[in-house]
């Protein structure tokens, strides 16, 4: 029997930064406070940021990726950087792919924004 579930991508939508945190906790076993969640990605210094988001059949999400941006000096000039950080798959849909094409499609959708570079310190699951 396949137990792999169905999940589709898209971007975060206003208001749903209870259930991220409930994803990261459950998913990562760290608590993801709405203190810190705010100070990175709504009240961020650039005013922009991008969360790539799976989301399973049952519309309870699946997995994260999350671009935090950051100006960047590059040579004379200024743009606009993102680390990509707090990176998350639920359980139940691990090792189907979400962690590495969540991501491909989070870096393609900053891309088109005009994000020319984006790093990352990754870790052992990395």
């Amino acid at each position: 029997m396949d137990k792999r579930q169905q999940w589709s991508m898209r971007l975060y939508r206003p208001g749903e930064e209870d259930s991220i945190r409930a994803l990261f906790e459950l998913s990562m076993d760290k608590d993801l406070s709405r203190a810190r969640w705010n100070w990175l990605y709504r009240d961020n210094h650039t005013g922009v940021f991008l969360i790539g988001l799976a989301e399973g059949e049952d519309g309870n999400l699946a997995g994260q990726c999350a671009l935090l941006p950051v100006r960047m000096k590059v040579g004379d000039d200024t743009c606009l950087g993102a680390q990509s950080l707090d990176a998350v798959v639920h359980p139940a849909y691990r090792s189907q792919g979400i962690f590495t094409r969540l991501a491909a499609y989070t870096y393609e959708t900053a891309a088109g924004m005009g994000v020319p570079l984006i790093y990352g310190f990754p870790n052992k699951n990395s």
